[in-house]
């Protein structure tokens, strides 16, 4: 499972086009590759249960979608699956075929990574099994780049990306990182918010999850450090405030921390604050989309800077006691 390098794909590389991603289509080569992996997935986990596999994702996509089947002529649900997938369908639906049989992979992947300590399998082989999965995961990825569709997946999602390098440096290590140290309640708003800027990239959604994730990240720090917070006093500039007063931040970087408080507090909170926060009366409010991507991208490498002020606040913390231990996303 990985990407052949041709001759095609050396001359594209060598035009050095800017970076453009679509994001309303997906091209049939890219299905066509897609569907490969889905094979190759299954294949490699050995998977003797392929078909019933296949008839959860049929039975979900029908249901989810209002159908009663995915296809009149149906030969297998493998066959319905592959053929809705290859349709003229819309992206939001492309999008949510890809996301569930991967999910049913990776579910697979684990589920089998469960039992095989039961059959005293080597941990070789467990190890083996999860590689396959991320290896399958990193070529879908670099598939989505290779044809400049602006998705990813990541955490079991599929996110719109704009930039990758604002993707590989802020997006994917916030969402990591999260994940890691436990902030449930910030992990599933920056997700909401994310998969409303998928589907909606000007709604005025994407703002408000957003600016929750980054209240909740500083809820969490906050609490985590025991630090009391006045129930009457919880909006993003008091507890920016607490932030500053609990020492998250170094004291001989005043300057720049200065800075940092300015931009929290005139960044993602007041965009939220003036179109999103307030009823919007007898028309839908529609947010410039350049406008909603500079507020969630700054949320999100604000929470990115937020987590790790507070990993070395807790180091500070427990000197005696190893540090926190974070390992690099894979994807």
């Amino acid at each position: 499972m990985a990407i052949t390098e041709l001759y095609s794909m050396r001359e594209k590389e060598k035009t050095g086009a800017p970076e453009v991603f679509v994001y309303n289509t997906i091209p049939q080569a890219l299905r066509n590759q897609i569907i490969h992996l889905w094979g190759e997935g299954f294949e490699h986990l050995d998977s003797w249960h392929y078909d019933h596999q296949y008839a959860h994702i049929h039975d979900v996509l029908a249901k989810e979608h209002g159908l009663l089947r995915l296809s009149e002529h149906s030969a297998s649900a493998y066959m319905d699956v592959q053929a809705y997938f290859l349709g003229d369908r819309d992206i939001s639906i492309l999008l949510d075929i890809i996301e569930l049989v991967f999910r049913e992979i990776t579910a697979l992947g684990k589920q089998k990574k469960s039992v095989l300590p039961i059959f005293d399998v080597e941990e070789e082989s467990d190890v083996a099994l999860m590689q396959t999965i991320d290896n399958l995961i990193e070529e879908l990825n670099a598939r989505f780049k290779q044809h400049s569709v602006g998705y990813q997946w990541i955490n079991d999602h599929i996110i719109r990306v704009d930039n990758s390098f604002l993707h590989q440096e802020a997006v994917k290590p916030c969402l990591f990182l999260v994940k890691e140290l436990g902030f449930a309640g910030v992990e599933d708003e920056l997700y909401k918010a994310y998969d409303a800027y998928k589907s909606h990239p000007c709604s005025q959604t994407v703002l408000q999850e957003a600016s929750k994730a980054f209240e909740s990240t500083m809820i969490t720090i906050l609490t985590r450090l025991n630090y009391p917070i006045s129930a009457h006093k919880k909006n993003a500039s008091h507890l920016i405030e607490y932030c500053k007063e609990a020492a998250l931040f170094k004291p001989d970087h005043q300057d720049r921390m200065n800075a940092l408080y300015s931009l929290l507090t005139n960044g993602p909170s007041s965009v939220r604050n003036k179109y999103a926060a307030h009823g919007q009366g007898v028309e839908e409010r529609i947010v410039d989309e350049h406008l909603v991507a500079y507020a969630l991208h700054m949320t999100t490498a604000t929470i990115l800077f937020l987590c790790h002020s507070y990993i070395k606040k807790i180091g500070e913390q427990q000197k005696d006691l190893p540090p926190i231990k974070i390992k690099s996303p894979k994807y």
